[in-house]
């Protein structure tokens, strides 16, 4: 390798491979005239093909569905996201991911937003509906409603604590108005007696705040066995 790397510096018989690529990371390719070096890139960035598409390059991946934070929590009461969302960060709406929900007895979840780290615990108006199948194979529906409540539930059926239930949660872009921002979730459930809740339900806050972020919550007060939960921001 050394007389091949040292061969062909009068410009005819080759390139100096040891004096293109000097640098720990350095990447060799070829465009129209010969070998040639391409730099080493910075953390995080992927390799790419330029606008031209005859060359590679460094690039930041970007994407239109991108996650931008994550919880997994193993206790307490509550999970918090705060200063999530963003007037300039080019997202239209967001799409928050329940993996999994286990509660450590059974119980129902909350939906608040949040404004500078503390929870908005008024002026929330919501509907929500149970479709359900009992363990004994019989068909239930109820709705629920409120046109004043401290917060949105987006579980109203309980969630049996030796069972993981899962769902989603959509929001529009909260620092795009200061009032009036509303929330779709759609979540299942299992309950203690085997029975299986599909709840569709959605609301909106009338009060004016920044909405920076937002809390999923325990109905009693009861430490989460596990609570894994994504926020994604889509273009």
């Amino acid at each position: 390798w050394t007389k091949m790397a040292a061969k062909g510096t009068n410009g005819t018989n080759g390139t100096d491979v040891g004096t293109t690529i000097t640098t720990q990371g350095d990447l060799l390719y070829r465009d129209g005239s010969g070998l040639q070096r391409l730099a080493k890139g910075t953390a995080g960035q992927a390799l790419k093909m330029n606008t031209a598409a005859n060359a590679p390059e460094w690039g930041t991946i970007s994407s239109d569905f991108v996650r931008i934070a994550n919880v997994n929590a193993t206790t307490g009461s509550s999970i918090s996201f705060n200063n999530v969302f963003s007037s300039s960060d080019g997202y239209q709406s967001y799409h928050v991911k329940v993996h999994n929900w286990k509660p450590s007895a059974t119980r129902w979840l909350k939906f608040r937003w949040r404004d500078s780290g503390s929870d908005l615990s008024d002026n929330y108006r919501w509907r929500l509906a149970g479709h359900r199948i009992t363990g004994g194979n019989s068909g239930q529906t109820a709705n629920y409603e409120s046109a004043s409540s401290d917060y949105i539930p987006i579980t109203y059926w309980s969630q049996n604590s030796d069972r993981i239930g899962h769902g989603t949660i959509d929001l529009g872009n909260p620092s795009t108005s200061s009032n009036g921002h509303s929330i779709m979730s759609h979540f299942t459930v299992i309950e203690s007696d085997n029975g299986y809740v599909y709840e569709p339900g959605g609301g909106f806050r009338t009060g004016t705040a920044t909405y920076d972020g937002f809390s999923i919550i325990d109905s009693g007060g009861s430490n989460f066995s596990n609570m894994d939960v994504s926020v994604y921001g889509i273009k």
